[in-house]
């Protein structure tokens, strides 16, 4: 009686007078109320961020946020690419190799 709590989006849960995000790969956003990723996760908030792929990494200048895994990770090796495909690193034109760090100019 007489106090008021938050109500914290999906994926989250009250702390105090705060909310906690339940998943390891989130934060909360106080001024969105939303769960958003961490830097080298990729995923749509609250509940649904996951690690950047094997072989990739946070996008340069990528923080916290939500997006695809093409908008927020990129491959660890200059000569790859993402490809949604093959939910994998592939060489990109100009270079060989079999991908996921094994690209080769």
């Amino acid at each position: 009686k007489g106090v008021c709590v938050i109500n914290c989006p999906p994926g989250a849960e009250n702390y105090g007078d705060s909310c906690w995000c339940t998943s390891y790969n989130e934060h909360y956003d106080k001024y969105e109320n939303s769960c958003i990723c961490n830097k080298g996760a990729w995923g749509l908030g609250n509940g649904t961020c996951q690690e950047c792929p094997d072989y990739t990494d946070a996008k340069y200048k990528s923080y916290e946020g939500v997006g695809s895994v093409e908008e927020r990770c990129e491959c660890e090796n200059y000569y790859e690419e993402w490809s949604p495909e093959e939910q994998m690193c592939v060489c990109s034109v100009g270079a060989y190799g079999d991908g996921d760090d094994e690209g080769r100019m």
